[in-house]
């Protein structure tokens, strides 16, 4: 931090190496050394020489600064001097607040201890540990209550402080602290020191708000009155800072939200930046060595990060472009934006004609890779993007585009504070113009994928354990337990019929064969002998071990290692499994290539057949592959629905004949077979289709013979009933058969 000499020669730059005090008066004097530019020995420097705000606290050896040499007594010290950077002990600066706090017996005595700021800001910086800022809160609290007079110096105190670390929920000491209060007078004091903060410097509240998240935990783990007192401590000091956010022109501070409240649009805040705060505030570190502590951790890391890298070159692009910064590579901004009509989209949404001129000029927008169909816009009538409109674009003719630079927008009505109505009257109002920024992230692709992570429920994930807490599962993937691969698929075209791991398999009869000659083997047998063949290699083996043994696996390798190749190997593994599973295996990859080449891969070596897969997505360029693309088999899948269509009609038809059939049935048993114990279920039990169909028949003869054998078999088996024969009671079912309609 060293400045040049003044123009003039006269100042040196130096830095504190030591101090003295004097015998009788206890003067403190400070000896500066010039730097390495100078030669001579040091010089002394009264207290007095400086500001009255550095004169409570003693500067340490490291104060750098500036200064020009005068004599006195004729001998040489520092005259007129600017300090640099202030150093100091902060041990002794804890020490000498504590003392001065417990003698103080007026608040006056307090004065020149706050207006030191630069020691209160050197404190916020370099307190680290929890015992520190055990003392540092404590000191905080008794001024705060003492100073009752002198609030305006307490304010710009708890600024500087505060400005630091300090308050860091994410990599700071706060939170080990604040985890380590275990009764309820500690919470309650710093509970009690966090409000008195939020009232002296509302601009911290939303730092305030989130470590008080370290004590919402489970209401299961805390007594009742605990967790309904930090509750409702945190949702008034959201609503106090939201209210102070208001005041002051801003708008909501996204750091204060849950992960599942952040709106999927930037706010007016994050646009123009009133705090001066950066964009991407309040993200927590992605963990690569441990687990996350719970699975609203992780939510929240990956959604705030999602949403940064979704929305952070807008943001930051249109703050640089209010200051004139801006380069024009980064974000494209049209200065002239027309109100040209209005339609109704497909969806029922009234999308609105616009004429749109980019501030650096483009030869023909209908070729470039802007305004594409579907990507969030920020419209602004007032010019400075603090009345934001936001659309995305609905649809993009190519010659509207190329002959009047006119596309259709759809209003995001969700995310506009205002109506449709109220927009178009603003652009109307302007003469129909406005000025527009294009946000240089896809919109369509990450918009969804937020939307999803606010509402996906993270304790139903499978693999929670696994990939949020990292915990370690030797069990294997449940589809493998128990389960065996066939090796017809792999033998003699990957495992050669000689291999010796092979052969002998065999021979102890660990290799099962089936009547119909297919031989399989355990997982763990195959890959005993895949780690024989000589056609992959030792890191390949290694990754089709570990996956098949891991119910996560990661594969990682430069381009050309051979990562697709192993991943076809994995899947035909999967697709030639004894017992395969039910549900699909999902292919995602970066680019549009590298799935076509992946399955190629699966066609070309006879994995699997166009009609079993489906590709998602478009900007294929592979002809064999288009008949598996999705619109082609949802047109499939219509095809086999309107045949499904015609099979359930005839089924239902069929339903309802047999349904008739049963009432004319339950009729003919309640007219004839009542008075003789007889039931529809005895009917339906005992008769086959043909001798059903007579008894339907209502012709006298067959009634009569009915009725006649009955009896018989009623006298033949000494009493009973014709339902005790038809259960069996008296005769089997085949008896009643031949005596009924034969």
């Amino acid at each position: 931090m060293f400045r040049e000499e003044r123009d003039n020669g006269n100042w040196i730059i130096g830095t504190i190496v030591g101090l003295t005090e004097g015998i009788t008066n206890s003067v403190v004097f400070y000896f500066v050394r010039a730097n390495q530019n100078h030669v001579g020995r040091d010089i002394r420097m009264h207290i007095f020489k400086l500001p009255v705000v550095d004169r409570f606290f003693r500067l340490e050896n490291g104060t750098e600064l500036e200064y020009t040499i005068h004599l006195r007594n004729d001998k040489p010290e520092v005259g007129r001097m600017n300090i640099f950077r202030r150093n100091y002990r902060k041990n002794t600066l804890l020490q000498v607040m504590e003392n001065t706090i417990e003698r103080c017996e007026r608040e006056v005595e307090l004065t020149p201890m706050l207006r030191s700021l630069h020691a209160w800001a050197f404190l916020g910086e370099k307190v680290r540990s929890v015992e520190d800022i055990r003392r540092f809160f404590k000191i905080l609290k008794q001024l705060i209550s003492k100073c009752k007079a002198s609030r305006g110096l307490v304010k710009e105190t708890l600024s500087a402080a505060l400005n630091g670390p300090l308050l860091n929920h994410i990599n700071g000491p706060i939170k080990e602290y604040m985890e380590r209060l275990y009764t309820d007078e500690d919470k309650s004091n710093v509970l009690q020191l966090f409000v008195n903060i939020t009232d002296l410097v509302p601009q911290h509240m939303g730092q305030v708000v989130r470590l008080l998240k370290v004590w919402s935990v489970d209401e299961n783990e805390v007594n009742h009155f605990e967790h309904a007192m930090l509750q409702n401590m945190m949702k008034m000091l959201k609503n106090l800072s939201m209210n102070y956010l208001k005041q002051v022109g801003g708008g909501i501070e996204v750091d204060l939200l849950d992960y599942q409240e952040l709106p999927l649009i930037p706010t007016r805040e994050e646009l123009v930046n009133f705090s001066n705060n950066p964009v991407q505030t309040g993200l927590l570190p992605v963990r690569t060595r441990v687990g996350y502590s719970s699975e609203e951790e992780y939510m929240e890391t990956y959604t705030r990060l999602q949403r940064t890298d979704g929305f952070h070159t807008l943001c930051v692009g249109i703050q640089k472009f209010l200051k004139g910064e801006l380069d024009h590579r980064e974000l494209k901004v049209y200065n002239i934006v027309q109100f040209r009509g209005l339609t109704l989209s497909k969806s029922s949404r009234i999308s609105l004609a616009l004429e749109v001129q980019p501030l650096m000029k483009v030869k023909d927008l209908s070729i470039s890779r802007h305004l594409m169909t579907g990507n969030l816009l920020c419209i602004t009538v007032k010019g400075d993007f603090s009345d934001p409109v936001w659309p995305k674009v609905s649809v993009r003719h190519t010659e509207t585009l190329k002959r009047e630079n006119t596309i259709l927008v759809e209003l995001l009505t969700e995310h506009n504070q205002d109506s449709t109505f109220s927009i178009m009257r603003r652009l109307l109002g302007n003469d129909g113009k406005a000025m527009m920024a294009e946000s240089p992230s896809f919109y369509t692709s990450f918009g969804p994928v937020l939307s999803a992570l606010q509402k996906y429920e993270i304790k139903s994930l499978e693999l929670k354990d696994i990939i949020v807490r990292c915990e370690r599962d030797t069990t294997g993937p449940e589809y493998l337990i128990e389960n065996r691969i066939n090796l017809t698929r792999f033998v003699p075209s990957l495992i050669p019929t000689e291999n010796p791991k092979y052969k002998r398999l065999q021979e102890c009869s660990r290799i099962y064969i089936d009547e119909d000659g297919k031989e399989t083997a355990s997982v763990h047998d195959f890959l005993d002998i895949l780690d024989t063949v000589p056609t992959l290699d030792s890191s390949q083996k290694q990754g089709i071990r570990h996956v098949l043994t891991n119910k996560v696996g990661i594969i990682q390798g430069p381009p050309g290692a051979g990562k697709s190749y192993l991943g076809t190997k994995l899947a035909e593994i999967l697709l030639n499994l004894e017992k395969p599973s039910t549900r699909p295996i999902v292919v995602i990859t970066y680019k549009n290539h590298a799935l076509d080449e992946f399955l190629k891969g699966l066609l070309e070596n006879g994995i699997c057949s166009l009609d079993e897969m489906c590709r998602v997505g478009g900007g294929s360029k592979e002809p064999e592959l288009e008949s598996c693309n999705m619109f082609k088999v949802m047109g499939r899948g219509r095809a086999k629905d309107m045949e499904a269509a015609n099979t359930h009609r005839d089924i239902m038809e069929t339903n309802d004949l047999i349904g008739e059939l049963c009432s004319e049935l339950k009729v003919a048993v309640q007219e004839h077979g009542a008075d003789l114990g007889l039931k529809l279920q005895d009917i339906v039990n005992c008769l086959d289709e043909e001798q059903l169909v007579r008894f339907l028949i209502h012709e006298e003869n067959n009634q009569e013979k009915l009725k006649k054998n009955i009896e018989t078999a009623i006298f033949d088996c000494q009493g009973g009933s014709l339902h005790d024969i038809c259960n069996g009671k008296k005769y089997n079912n085949s008896v009643l058969t031949g005596l009924v309609l034969t």
